[in-house]
């Protein structure tokens, strides 16, 4: 069959053998260029794959990038409010310390004022109450603290009320006309004296005025405030209040108005209305 091809190819005139050389050409060349065109293909495919494997690989190195990131940011943020927390606690800590230690110096340094600070006191009263003699009381201010107590000035009253009557806040009251006595700096240990008498009489008038404490059951009360600083320059008072007893001549304390500062008010108290 192969000769018999040959044959009828040689016997072909030329331009015949030419178009049969021609075709096998062409159909060699598109045999190669489809086996070629296959190879390419497959070759692309390959590299598809590999392109594609390469695209998910580093999608999920991608996913596992991001994934991390957000787990280190979620680790950030907790040690954030960790620190935050800490820091919050060892604030509270340190500032109830503070507090604490304040409070505390606070405390020694008031106990210290208590303990060194200026005391002043009134004790030792004698009344003159009789029918020769104007009625008179005199009493001693002495100052038992461990320091000096700086612009003492002091003022009392004296007033007469009925015996048994019971003595209230509304009954302390200065007069306008009374100005306050300055006694300046008294030193620990040391005393002074307050004192008052009334104008002499005509012996006649004194025996009445004496007949009113007898028959009538007249009871005399002395009361009275000092003020004063203490070294520490903190302002200090004392009240003091003391009526005759029956016999007329001994004293006792009222039921109100002996009283004192507490070492940590510095102002002082309130005058009472005055009349």
């Amino acid at each position: 069959m192969k000769q018999g091809w040959l044959l009828r190819f040689r016997k072909s005139p030329p331009h015949t053998q030419t178009n049969i050389i021609c075709t096998a050409l062409i159909m060699v060349a598109t045999i190669a260029y489809a086996v070629i065109a296959g190879f390419q293909l497959a070759s692309l495919n390959r590299e598809t794959e590999i392109m594609q494997g390469t695209l998910a690989e580093m999608k999920r190195s991608g996913e596992q990038s991001t994934k991390q990131m957000w787990s280190a940011i979620d680790n950030i943020n907790w040690m954030a409010r960790s620190m935050d927390w800490n820091q919050k606690v060892s604030k509270q800590g340190i500032e109830s310390s503070e507090k604490q230690s304040k409070s505390t110096l606070q405390a020694s340094i008031d106990q210290f004022h208590v303990d060194q600070r200026a005391w002043l006191g009134v004790s030792n009263w004698s009344f003159v109450i009789n029918d020769k003699d104007p009625p008179s009381y005199h009493g001693m201010v002495l100052n038992s603290g461990k320091s000096a107590a700086v612009g003492v000035t002091s003022r009392f009253q004296y007033r007469d009320k009925p015996r048994n009557y019971e003595l209230n806040i509304a009954d302390i009251v200065y007069a306008p006309t009374f100005r306050p006595i300055r006694q300046g700096t008294v030193f620990p240990g040391q005393a002074f004296n307050i004192s008052q008498s009334n104008t002499p009489v005509a012996p006649e008038a004194q025996k009445a005025s004496f007949d009113d404490y007898v028959k009538k059951g007249l009871v005399p009360y002395v009361f009275g405030e000092i003020s004063y600083r203490d070294v520490f320059n903190r302002q200090h008072w004392t009240h003091f209040c003391v009526f005759v007893q029956d016999n007329l001549k001994d004293s006792s304390n009222c039921p109100i108005y002996n009283d004192t500062d507490n070492d940590t008010a510095q102002a002082k108290p309130s005058d009472k209305k005055k009349q």
